[in-house]
């Protein structure tokens, strides 16, 4: 499970054995580049034997998997979360201690103590049935018993509430049953007639998936299955033979949702997806810009600038405060997402020329540069927009009613009056409107594109009646356009709870409450005091439950209350990751390092000596620390904060509603 156990890129999608990797010379059979060598090769070189040699005299020995990693890849969330603990006491009363249960305890006995999908997991365990990739070039080895898509197909089922029964050959649901991914068949597809779309799609879902050539908007209600829409018609397109999956661009607004995108594909096409440009609009700018860096006079090198950096040369070139620099900076910043220039404006002009003459000299552009540039580059060259275009004849644009007038102008120009848009997204939930995203794009689609359809997803599979009613009600008094109806198909749940408090800090302190009374108790005091009985109302953890606010400066109340509690917490925003406050010391160091000289990895080990391990900035720079000094400083302009979140950790979250849009918990509670 070691991050660096075979040898690999993980840009490239290689991982390699040590004997392999000798072969090549230690070089990547992709980009011809040293190999990142893991901790087998070194254990090959000083090895006296080949690792298929076996000693005489062994020792016999057993390979497990601890029980509590086992219920975690079944429930899917962390090996050390309530949940899992509960279950794993659970189950170690009924059938004796761990050793027995994995070894030796009848698996039917089993079965009847938990599940079928447990005694399953087991009996694939005694068998040796272990999926095992192993780590490398950064990214941690996988143990698993189960498929991602078999557990899917399972339904994941809670272990010992009976709210679903799994077998082999059915499955029965005793909740929501006509929730089309929840209704399995009795007998398994022919390996003929296997596909990504064997899978049940409503009849709309459906018409989308199988939709071919043309311009297609696809209205998607909240919880009705966009993503899964999405993912399987570009499989189904690869899988028919109808595009390369090189030929399919897909459109994200973060990189979080990329990577999840990417996960879905993978499950779907296997190594395939790997081909797959899956993006964003600034991730596809970039690479424009890379590609054509000579035509725009841009050094070798170049990188988006922190704000700080901005600030201070604007603070210096210009005279002026540095309030008035951010100022002037968040007008540039609005002026280019409307496909505006600010040139009516003396004040405005002179700053824009100022931040003209950075990029220029030192290869330093604003975040949104790298959409108005790609934009004027294929606006003024016809060759290079239609080479674009015959490069992706097939493009799909994720949340496509939170595009900017400068991304609508850019994926015009990529393409085609009549080409093969696959626009996905939902008018309703429009909420980036401060940010500059604009309805237009959604509105004018048919007249931007020829010949465009339009299909509607309007059943959410997410959300109970309750919730979705009462968000119909809430948006019924504000909008100024007649709603679609959404049709709630799991039916009834709970009943929302509105609670009137006098201050925030009592509304804080109600909900550290509530949230102890969902965990059954989480400290001593809540079961002396009475808060709790020490009975979970739910199986929960910490990581199914969120905190939501309209704005940052609301949190400061529940960080306070949750921190006296001793509740875990995580705070997460949508500012990229060289905005953030914890992080910016580091980064200062980091550049120190580079300009001495020192390798990333070298600098990367030098600054974990002077901080603590657990410093939250460590935590979220630690994935970036692969490549060299220029792709790190890129994932760091154009990562959010948000894309380090990490949902197998066992927080709380904390997080704006903005921040929320796209992830789902069990249990939500919003201030103010």
């Amino acid at each position: 499970e070691g991050k660096y156990h075979l040898d690999g890129h993980r840009k490239c999608g290689v991982c390699l054995e040590p004997e392999e990797s000798l072969k090549l010379d230690n070089l990547c059979p992709v980009c011809h580049k040293p190999l990142t060598l893991g901790v087998l090769y070194r254990v090959s070189q000083l090895a006296d034997r080949t690792l298929k040699e076996k000693p005489q005299h062994i020792d016999p020995f057993h390979n497990l998997v601890p029980l509590p990693e086992i219920l975690s890849e079944v429930l899917k969330t962390g090996p050390s979360s309530k949940k899992v603990e509960s279950y794993y006491e659970s189950i170690i009363k009924k059938c004796g201690n761990e050793l027995t249960l994995l070894q030796d305890y009848p698996l039917e006995d089993i079965e009847k103590a938990s599940s079928p999908l447990l005694s399953e997991a087991i009996s694939r365990l005694r068998q040796g049935q272990v999926i095992r990739k192993a780590g490398f070039d950064g990214e941690y080895g996988v143990i698993r018993l189960f498929e991602e898509k078999e557990l899917q197909d399972k339904l994941h089922p809670s272990l010992f509430s009976g709210e679903a029964i799994v077998s082999d050959k059915k499955i029965i649901a005793k909740k929501n049953p006509a929730h089309p991914q929840v209704i399995a068949q009795n007998k398994k597809p022919k390996a003929s007639e296997a596909s990504s779309t064997q899978v049940v799609l409503d009849e709309k879902q459906k018409q989308a998936v199988e939709h071919q050539e043309g311009p297609l908007l696809v209205v998607a209600g909240p919880g009705s299955g966009k993503t899964r829409t999405l993912t399987h018609r570009i499989a189904q397109l690869i899988e028919k033979g109808l595009a390369k999956p090189e030929q399919c661009l897909t459109l994200t607004f973060t990189r979080r949702a990329a990577k999840e995108m990417l996960s879905r594909l993978e499950k779907l096409l296997g190594k395939e997806a790997d081909k797959i440009p899956v993006t964003t609009f600034h991730g596809l700018s970039f690479k424009i810009l890379e590609e054509n860096r000579l035509e725009l006079g841009l050094p070798r090198g170049f990188r988006v600038a922190s704000l700080e950096e901005r600030m201070e040369y604007l603070e210096e070139k210009l005279k002026i405060k540095r309030t008035k620099a951010k100022k002037l900076i968040e007008k540039i910043a609005t002026a280019k997402s409307q496909h505006k220039n600010g040139e009516k404006d003396p004040e405005l002009a002179q700053a824009q020329l100022a931040l003209k003459d950075l990029r220029d000299t030192q290869g330093l552009l604003d975040y949104e540069d790298l959409i108005d540039l790609s934009q004027q580059l294929l606006s003024k060259d016809e060759r290079l927009q239609q080479y674009y275009q015959n490069r992706y004849p097939w493009i799909s644009v994720d949340e496509f009613q939170d595009l900017d007038p400068a991304q609508h102008a850019l994926l015009k120009l990529l393409v085609p009056k009549a080409g093969n848009l696959f626009a996905i997204g939902d008018p309703q939930q429009s909420i980036y409107g401060f940010r500059g995203s604009s309805l237009e794009a959604f509105f004018n689609f048919n007249e931007d594109f020829e010949g465009a359809q339009t299909i509607t997803l309007d059943k959410n599979y997410r959300s109970s009646t309750e919730i979705v009613q009462a968000s119909q009600q809430v948006m019924e008094k504000n909008c100024s356009q007649s709603l679609a109806k959404v049709q709630a198909i799991r039916g009834h749940g709970s009943l929302l709870q509105i609670h009137e408090a006098k201050t925030e800090k009592s509304e804080a302190e109600w909900i550290v409450i509530q949230i102890e009374k969902l965990l059954g108790g989480a400290s001593f005091f809540a079961l002396d005091s009475g808060r709790t009985e020490g009975h979970a109302l739910s199986e929960l953890s910490f990581s199914d439950i969120a905190i939501l606010y309209r704005q940052e400066s609301l949190s400061e109340a529940i960080e306070v209350a949750l921190s006296r509690a001793g509740f875990p917490y995580l705070k997460h925003s949508t500012r990229p990751l060289s905005e953030e406050a914890s992080l910016k010391p580091l980064l200062k160091i980091l550049k120190q390092q580079e300009a001495a000289s020192l390798s990333l990895k070298e600098a990367w080990e030098s600054l974990k000596k002077s901080h603590e391990t657990t410093h939250p900035g460590l935590l979220k720079l630690q994935t970036l620390i692969q490549e060299d000094w220029k792709n790190f400083w890129r994932e760091v302009s154009l990562d959010q904060d948000l894309d380090t979140l990490d949902p197998r950790s066992d927080y709380i979250r904390l997080l704006t509603l903005h921040a929320a849009k796209g992830l789902e918990f069990k249990a939500v509670f919003i201030l103010g």
